[in-house]
């Protein structure tokens, strides 16, 4: 107990000292998966090997912010074998200036991000948009921020002949670090 009782003194800490001019997305990440155990109800089963590394980040200019969005994931599950690279930028208005000591920060943000895929030889490519509106909330001071966001997607697909319009819309909780 007493351990959480400091690691949350020493964020509060931190949070009334950030001034918000870098920021890290909770999507950057780095997830290892090996050999993680596949059962289908038939009795068949495989193992699974994987790794994502995942690099969302950007710089705050207050009233914008911009940055690049990096992605790869490698995965075999013994029958076949994907390799996908994700390579974009974003870019956020935001309607209040995002500075230390504002709590709610309203936003529209844009992302273009082009996804290139290789599953055991068979090559596709997508170019994506993100349309994104939404608040973060800063509840614990200034370098934690939740958000809420509602996204529209709409992307080209295209695998050798076939090709593909994929849209749609969501509700995204995220998180985002400043600092």
């Amino acid at each position: 107990m007493k351990k959480i009782i400091i690691a949350v003194a020493m964020l509060a800490a931190t949070s009334a000292s950030a001034d918000r001019t870098y920021v890290v997305s909770g999507r950057t990440l780095m997830a290892l998966v090996f050999s993680q155990e596949v059962k289908f109800e038939s009795g068949a089963k495989y193992n699974v090997n994987s790794q994502t590394f995942v690099f969302d980040a950007g710089y705050n200019f207050g009233k914008f912010e911009v940055g690049p969005y990096l992605a790869y994931s490698n995965t075999d599950d013994e029958t076949n074998k994907d390799k996908s690279t994700a390579f974009g930028a974003y870019g956020r208005i935001n309607f209040i200036e995002n500075i230390a000591g504002e709590s709610v920060v309203p936003f529209a943000k844009l992302r273009v991000t082009k996804f290139e895929d290789d599953d055991t030889g068979a090559t596709s490519n997508e170019l994506a948009y993100f349309l994104t509106g939404g608040a973060s909330f800063f509840p614990f001071g200034d370098v934690i921020a939740l958000n809420a966001e509602a996204v529209y997607r709409t992307s080209k697909y295209e695998a050798g002949a076939s090709e593909a319009t994929i849209s749609g819309f969501s509700l995204q909780g995220t998180f985002n670090l400043y600092f």
